[in-house]
């Protein structure tokens, strides 16, 4: 009957999502790279691929380690074209992700047909979990892999479910853990 109003509305919400998002990314990254676990057996197989010397651990040895290729070659990607510090690299990848993740919880708790106010709430605290915070500034690939399965869950729900199975595929390339992921929407179908 009002439509003004109920555009006004949505715009509104997604005003203040998109804040939350930004928010989110600033409290990511405001402390800097604080490298936690296994981020430096990442960070090395980075560096040495964009280096040339290949996808290893040391030099000459052909054996895989990592257990987080994508987020690997993501790393040694944007080392290789900018020369920036790989956990500073990290960190920007991971906060960026924790974003689209506050975003996508907005936007997941809608489609769920909870109230707008919820999924604020919802995505407001995500920006303050603090384990999320910890990998995040840890250098580990668990933000983008939560980016990812959580984007599958939003287009499983949203009725996409051939792009949602390939989501949480590519998911599986940054946690082999994801594969749940993908079992759950393959097993929707």
């Amino acid at each position: 009957r009002f439509p003004l109003i109920s555009m006004c509305a949505v715009l509104t919400r997604n005003w203040q999502a998109s804040a939350i998002a930004l928010l989110t990314l600033i409290l990511r990254l405001l402390p800097g790279p604080r490298p936690i676990d296994d981020a430096y057996i990442t960070f090395r197989y980075a560096r040495n691929l964009a280096h040339g010397l290949g996808l290893v651990y040391n030099p000459g040895e052909t054996v895989l380690g990592t257990s987080t290729p994508l987020f690997t070659l993501l790393l040694a990607s944007v080392t290789a074209a900018t020369e920036l510090d790989i956990p500073w690299i990290a960190l920007a990848v991971s906060a960026a992700a924790d974003a689209v993740t506050a975003l996508l919880i907005y936007r997941l708790a809608l489609r769920l047909t909870l109230p707008g106010w919820s999924a604020l709430l919802c995505s407001l605290a995500w920006s303050f979990y603090p384990v999320a915070f910890r990998y995040a500034v840890g250098g580990m690939e668990t933000s983008l892999a939560s980016a990812l399965i959580l984007g599958a869950f939003t287009l499983y729900v949203s009725g996409h479910q051939r792009g949602a199975a390939a989501l949480a595929g590519i998911a599986a390339l940054a946690r082999p853990d994801a594969l749940a992921a993908v079992f759950l929407i393959l097993l929707g179908e």
